[in-house]
């Protein structure tokens, strides 16, 4: 039986902290006695406890005390067998378990709309994936539910496949059938990789969605700084499988992440297990009912409406469009800030609001009175063209000229993005947040792209992988003359 009251990590640096006469070795602030003045009365608390592997602080890499406690308090609250704690953000985990679980000669099949760390994964291990390509509903442009008949086609049809990896929930909160999906990989002997980092709370509460543990996955990546409590680049690795070995899971986790790991990050997550499993799980069904009595206030605006699906999503994110006078995303993250509401992402259709359990009620009905207000100025602005997003089920987003990992060998020039028809592009391009490519390397140029990607930029998007924004400049491979 777990004692979930305590907090290893966080109670061994309280107790060093008391010990300390001399502290002769790094970090180089020394408990913050040399520090910027201004900045100090901020980061003076956070800086006493900033310690390295040093006395009974144990190590990430090797643990044997407080740390490989907190795991163990970890596993058991998130439904694991074993819990790996990331300094390095749910990007690390990822890197991990793909260098895991796949071989050069092997494929790992993936969703399309993957987030850029997984193709990055990819690029890194020298292996080509194989895309599943999504169904996107043609009202509302949410992602569909994989179909799982059509994913075990694919696995019986390609025996290189030696991993699948799914993200669920999605950035907009799209949830898959994880439960089957683990069914038909097993049922292969593959394991089930689940991107899960914006699920990290469906732990703690039966009116949520079930988490990838809970659906048999093999392993989960979950952003525990995103929904639940922990600092800003804190996240956690669980896995549970007859596929991996934890020993690769480590060796890979070694690799990738800083061999001087942060231990206030160290702590913030061993924290926030302490939060979940003591108040947090207690608060989840009283911030649901929050949330469905600000949706019913929506429900009463005449222009914003929101975006929902038939299928299961995360009730922590809402999406707004508006309807029939349309504004871009953009357009209504502008108008939202000018009261200082800042909402999670803003794409030329829709808004993302991103709620937690740190989501307050007066915070809510301020919202409420917001969106009032802007419902009532919509008729008043300059209507906009409504522009779909490009489909991920197309063959121009989903084709590539040659692997991505062969691009790395060619040479690279740079093009306005103009000049850049018919090239084939040498980075990634991706709309941010999400975080989803638009246009994987050795991925062709084509005119769709092109106007996409100004009109996104001219409408005040964030496009990462551009050389240059004004005019907007891409990479791309040298043709041989």
């Amino acid at each position: 039986m777990f004692n979930h009251n305590t907090a290893p990590i966080f109670n061994s640096l309280l107790k060093h902290k008391k010990k300390v006469k001399g502290n002769f070795h790094v970090p180089g602030h020394k408990k913050a006695t040399a520090f910027d003045k201004k900045g100090l009365s901020w980061f003076k608390k956070i800086l006493q406890i900033d310690f390295t592997e040093v006395g009974d602080l144990d190590d990430l890499y090797q643990a044997t005390g407080c740390i490989k406690d907190a795991l163990q308090l970890a596993a058991d609250a998130f439904l694991a067998e074993h819990t790996f704690f990331l300094v390095g953000g749910t990007t690390a985990g990822i890197l991990a378990a793909i260098f895991a679980t796949t071989k050069k000669d092997n494929n790992l099949l993936i969703q399309r709309t993957s987030h850029q760390a997984v193709f990055n994964g990819c690029l890194l291990k020298g292996i080509h994936p194989y895309i599943l390509t999504p169904k996107f509903n043609s009202k509302t442009y949410l992602e569909l539910p994989l179909d799982v008949n059509y994913l075990e086609d694919v696995l019986k049809k390609n025996q290189k496949i030696s991993a699948v990896l799914i993200t669920s929930p999605s950035y907009y909160g799209v949830v898959q059938p994880l439960k089957d999906i683990a069914y038909c990989c097993h049922k292969q002997k593959i394991p089930l990789i689940v991107d899960e980092a914006h699920g990290a709370h469906f732990s703690f509460s039966k009116d949520l969605p079930p988490s990838a543990m809970e659906a048999n996955a093999d392993i989960s990546i979950q952003s525990t700084h995103k929904t639940l409590t922990s600092m800003t680049m804190s996240s956690m690795l669980h896995l549970k499988s007859n596929y991996i070995k934890k020993e690769d899971i480590a060796y890979w986790l070694s690799i990738f992440q800083s061999s001087s790991p942060s231990y206030p990050l160290l702590a913030s997550l061993d924290l926030t297990r302490r939060y979940m499993m003591t108040k947090g799980q207690k608060q989840l069904p009283k911030t649901l009912n929050f949330l469905k009595e600000f949706r019913k206030q929506i429900t009463k605006l005449k222009f914003l409406k929101e975006v929902k699906s038939k299928y299961p999503t995360d009730p922590f994110k809402m999406l707004l469009t508006t309807k029939p006078f349309h504004l871009s995303g953009f357009t209504l993250a502008k108008l939202l800030q000018q009261w200082g509401c800042f909402v999670e992402l803003a794409d030329l259709d829709k808004v993302l609001f991103y709620f937690s359990l740190g989501t307050k009620l007066r915070e809510l009905k301020y919202l409420s009175k917001i969106l009032q207000k802007i419902d009532s100025l919509i008729p008043k602005l300059k209507k906009e063209q409504k522009i779909a997003p490009l489909s991920f089920e197309s063959k121009e987003l989903t084709s590539n000229s040659f692997k991505m990992f062969d691009v790395k060998n060619g040479e690279f020039v740079t093009l306005p993005l103009q000049k850049a028809l018919g090239k084939i592009t040498a980075k990634m391009l991706i709309p941010y947040p999400p975080g989803i490519p638009l246009i994987l390397p050795g991925q062709l140029f084509t005119k769709n792209i092109i106007t996409y990607i100004e009109t996104f930029l001219f409408k005040g998007g964030i496009i990462k992988g551009l050389i240059d924004t004004k005019p907007a400049t891409v990479l791309v491979i040298k043709e041989e003359v």
